[in-house]
């Protein structure tokens, strides 16, 4: 019973167990339909992938068949562009490609998700590297892939919204040359499987652009080749040097033009050749073995030098450089030569050879001593004459230190000096006491210079040396004459001084004194009496004149004084000085010029007629009865001078033919017979003589004893054509003379009754003082127009006096020296002391008071600086103009000398703007022409005060031209120019009211 239980819960259990198998066995089977009904979902859906995924296969397919016909870059990005929306559902496609000169991503393809073509809606954009997603892309060079734009800190809105994006880089070789770009409108949208897609597209795309570059950077090298090839052609075919190519065997296969030139062979004759035939029969042997070894070693190239002979048989020096081809096995195949023609080399290395092996030979044998020394002045080589000067052997001094061994202790730092600067490449002469091997003092004159090796580098110092020894001690004694000359230069130049101021001075007081009578009551007799003395006088200042004047010359202080003049007018004030003279001894005095009167010249004709006058007061002295003539005529005619020929004959005595020779030796006449009889010191014709050759002249004189003389004088004197009437007129005398205060610095009674007498007609307030000390008491509390001053007084003299008032007392009154030493050095003194001018006594009338004038002029006239407005003028200031000569010219014309005036006005002070700026610019030869152009202008207005500075100016020299004096000299003449403009404005008012 137990068992039967026992197997009814067995059986139990397993009903149990049977109905839990079978209900797990129903889920599995429901399981298993709802896998069979997933897996036949997911097999549909795979095969849709599946066609999808070979539709776009396909597409890529047809994408990359598609490419092999682009040609250009612009076409590949639109095929990108335009395939990657109709295959992919895209909404849109960008291609840029990247501008590396400006890092810019350049848009070059766009469409829309409904095939728009981008390119009829916008302008295309670029992108700067590194900006945006597109940026980033160029960038880094990796794609970007952006699911949801919102959550991307790099994306930038438009005014479309996209919500993803997808870029991706276009390599080659990993260097990023574009990026292609899609955006869409739907979060999420972009997959890794686009992703793959674009990636692929990209690949394709980057190697066909690949393909473009190098098709177009082939084509490029392909023109750029031919290009080369004909300007290689073009610098053969017209290249100076012979070039040719050979083939293996040694014949010509291409000469250009020249060789047919340098050769005298036609092409035809040259390319049927073998080179050899050209090369000198000495030299072909040796050339030929020369390029075997050349091939042989297998050298890509070689130089080699020999004569070669040209068809007509001459010799012509060749030097050639070959470059050698070879093929892949390494066999020669040809060889291209271009060779120069070094004939005249040759010659010239030749003459320098004999050149060297002459001069080996005189730098052997020359007095002078040859050194070589090396950058540590040790000795490398002597001559001959440097150890024979020396007396050391060559073994006792080589590589020995030159200065240890020759110079003196105190002047081995010269050496070493000289040295230095021979390291620099500088050259010197130099003298330097030195002890030969005897231990004598000698004296070498060095001539030092650095010396070169063949590369142009410093070695070390070559000297050249001469022993002057005896010429030192030759100088020693020189310098000992030359003080000593010197000294007796100085005591006769002080003797010369003092005695033109002893004789002078009385002088002066006599022939003022003299000059003043004539105004006083004189009957026949004493008018006769005071003639001679006058004629005395005026014969005892003569004589010191020609002492003076022969002094200034020997001493180097006779200068000459250029000026306008004319010919006619020196021969009509020589013709009145002797007119009388003549008819009082009953000569016929005949003066001719056939110089055109309207010639005008300009050089010194104070010294011309001095040198006339002398002559023609010797013919009168020396002619008791018959004709004296003096003719003028032109003989040459240069571009810028004329030779002036003045002839003076007369009838007197003559000379002996054996005294011509010493006529200019001084203080000679031809016997004692002639002083007594004609009086005379010997000077003037010694004087003549030496003013002709100080104007670079000549004279010749001709004579016969009692038959007469013939003297021509030939003068070289600059031809002036615009020659200035008014400047050959002695100025006027200012009417500014008229009761000026001067003071009269002067210790002779005299001197000073002189000056009285001379300004009395002017009536001018004169104080005077009899030394310095005196004078500047009176200046301390009195100022005056004008002051005269002597030089040589008790006391204090003019040149103390002079200093004190300029320094101490800060005067500015013009002063004028009154001085009686007419030597250059004094003159020179006075001026560097501050005095203005000088006047030399015993002194002309007419030019002191000439001189009195022009100071006083001076003084009058305005500060330079910037013109004064007119509303300010005051008073109107003495007229620095004279229209005198303009109304000659005129006949009275009023309407004429109005208009005159106005170009004056308009013209003058523009040009002295316009010599300005040639200042500013440095430009000083244009400024000379300015001057020059104004200059008539300013004469016929008679400017006179601006003169010399338009004189200065006109004549500067660019080479030695000083901006500061420069601009000096035209402050003077704007501030005259100025109140002259306003003067003639107050003029024209004048006339016209």
């Amino acid at each position: 019973m137990e068992d039967i239980n026992i197997l009814k819960r067995a059986l139990e259990r397993e009903k149990k167990a049977r109905k839990a198998a079978e209900k797990n066995l129903e889920i599995k089977s429901q399981d298993l339909y709802l896998a069979n009904c997933a897996l036949q979902e997911t097999n549909e859906s795979l095969t849709t992938i599946v066609a999808h995924r070979t539709a776009q296969v396909q597409g890529i397919n047809e994408f990359a068949k598609k490419l092999l016909d682009q040609k250009t870059v612009e076409e590949v990005c639109w095929s990108i562009a335009e395939h990657a929306i109709s295959h992919f559902q895209l909404e849109d496609c960008i291609v840029y490609i990247l501008d590396r000169s400006s890092m810019h991503l350049q848009q070059k393809a766009a469409f829309g998700n409904k095939n728009q073509d981008y390119r009829t809606i916008q302008q295309p954009i670029e992108i700067p590297v590194g900006k945006g997603v597109v940026g980033h892309v160029a960038a880094t060079g990796k794609p970007l892939l952006v699911a949801d734009t919102d959550e991307f800190e790099m994306y930038i809105q438009d005014d479309a919204k996209r919500y993803s994006e997808l870029a991706v880089p276009l390599t080659i070789d990993g260097e990023v040359i574009g990026v292609l770009d899609s955006e869409h409108s739907q979060k999420n949208f972009f997959n890794k499987h686009h992703l793959s897609l674009f990636t692929t597209v990209a690949s394709l795309a980057a190697i066909k652009i690949r393909n473009i570059f190098s098709h177009d950077a082939q084509r490029e090298t392909e023109s750029q080749l031919i290009q080369n090839q004909l300007k290689f052609k073009h610098i053969v075919e017209s290249a100076n040097e012979i070039i040719f190519e050979s083939n293996s065997e040694g014949f010509f296969t291409y000469v250009n033009p020249i060789s047919f030139k340098r050769m005298k062979y036609s092409e035809k004759e040259l390319t049927d050749l073998h080179f050899t035939d050209l090369v000198e029969e000495s030299h072909r042997q040796k050339v030929m073995e020369f390029y075997l070894q050349q091939i042989t070693e297998k050298n890509t190239d070689a130089d080699i030098e020999f004569p070669a002979i040209t068809k007509d048989g001459k010799t012509l020096w060749i030097a050639q450089h070959t470059k050698f081809q070879y093929d892949d096995q390494g066999v020669f195949v040809s060889a291209m030569t271009v060779a120069r023609d070094i004939t005249e080399q040759k010659k010239y290395e030749r003459t320098l050879q004999i050149q060297k092996e002459k001069y080996r030979g005189i730098i052997n044998n020359m007095n002078l001593g040859l050194l070589e020394v090396d950058q540590d002045d040790r000795i490398m080589f002597a001559n001959k004459s440097f150890l024979k000067m020396s007396g050391f052997e060559e073994n006792e001094i080589l590589n020995k230190r030159a200065g240890q061994v020759f110079a003196l202790r105190e002047h081995r730092d010269v050496i070493s000096n000289k040295n230095k600067l021979r390291s620099y490449g500088v050259s010197d002469i130099y003298t330097l006491p030195v002890k030969n091997k005897a231990g004598e003092d000698r004296w070498w004159l060095i001539s030092g210079a650095p010396n070169y090796d063949d590369q142009g580098e410093i070695i070390g110092s070559i000297g050249i040396h001469l022993d002057l020894t005896e010429q030192k001690k030759l100088e020693s004694q020189l310098a000992e004459a030359i003080v000593k000359a010197e000294d007796s230069a100085k005591a006769k130049e002080l003797f010369l001084a003092n005695m033109s101021h002893e004789i002078r001075t009385p002088l002066n007081a006599i022939i003022g004194i003299l000059n003043e009578f004539p105004r006083t009551n004189l009957d026949l007799q004493q008018g006769e009496l005071l003639h001679n003395v006058q004629q005395s006088a005026q014969h005892l200042l003569s004589i010191l004149n020609n002492i003076l004047d022969l002094t200034k010359i020997g001493s180097g202080e006779f200068l000459l004084d250029k000026h306008q003049f004319r010919p006619a007018e020196i021969l009509r004030d020589i013709y009145s000085i002797f007119v009388l003279q003549a008819r009082q001894k009953n000569l016929r005095l005949s003066f001719n010029s056939k110089i055109p009167k309207e010639y005008g010249y300009e050089g010194d004709s104070t010294r011309i007629r001095q040198v006339l006058v002398n002559l023609i007061g010797n013919s009168i002295k020396f002619t008791k009865e018959g004709t004296i003539s003096l003719e003028a005529s032109i003989m040459e005619k240069g571009d810028q001078s004329h030779m002036i020929s003045f002839v003076v004959e007369d009838t007197g005595i003559g000379m002996n033919r054996d005294y011509l020779e010493k006529l200019f030796t001084k203080f000679t006449q031809e016997d004692g017979s002639i002083t007594k009889n004609y009086g005379g010191t010997g000077l003037g014709m010694a004087l003549t003589n030496e003013i002709i050759q100080l104007m670079g002249g000549s004279i010749e004189v001709d004579s016969e004893k009692n038959r007469g003389t013939r003297i021509e004088v030939r003068l070289p004197i600059a031809f002036i054509e615009n020659y200035d009437e008014s400047s050959n007129r002695p100025e006027q005398v200012s009417k500014n003379l008229v009761n000026a205060k001067i003071l009269l610095v002067e210790d002779n009674e005299i001197n000073r009754l002189v000056v009285r007498m001379t300004l009395k007609a002017y009536k001018c307030q004169i104080t005077e003082a009899e030394n310095g000390k005196v004078a500047l008491d009176i200046l301390a509390n009195e100022s005056f127009d004008l002051i005269l001053m002597d030089l040589q007084m008790p006391v204090m003299d003019g040149f103390e006096t002079t200093k004190a008032i300029r320094n101490k007392l800060k005067i500015t009154t013009p002063i004028i020296a009154l001085t009686a030493n007419a030597m250059k050095n004094t003159i020179d003194k006075c001026l560097s002391i501050g005095m203005n001018s000088y006047v030399i006594k015993p002194f002309d009338k007419k030019t002191m008071l000439q001189e009195l004038s022009r100071q006083i002029l001076q003084k009058n006239l305005p500060t330079p600086g910037p013109p004064v407005p007119i509303n300010q003028i005051e008073q109107e200031p003495n007229k620095l103009f004279d229209l005198e000569e303009l109304q000659d010219l005129g006949n009275g014309n009023t309407a004429f000398i109005e208009k005159m005036i106005l170009l004056f006005i308009d013209q003058i002070p523009a040009a002295v703007n316009e010599m300005e700026k040639h200042l500013e610019n440095q430009d000083y030869r244009e400024m000379s022409r300015v001057a020059h152009r104004i200059k008539p202008t300013l004469q016929k207005m008679r400017i006179h005060t601006v003169k010399d500075p338009i004189y200065q100016i006109e004549h500067l020299d660019p080479e030695r031209a000083s901006d500061s004096f420069l601009h000096e000299l035209l402050n003077v003449i704007r501030s005259t120019i100025n109140t002259v403009v306003k003067q003639l404005q107050t003029e024209l008012e004048h006339s016209s009211s």
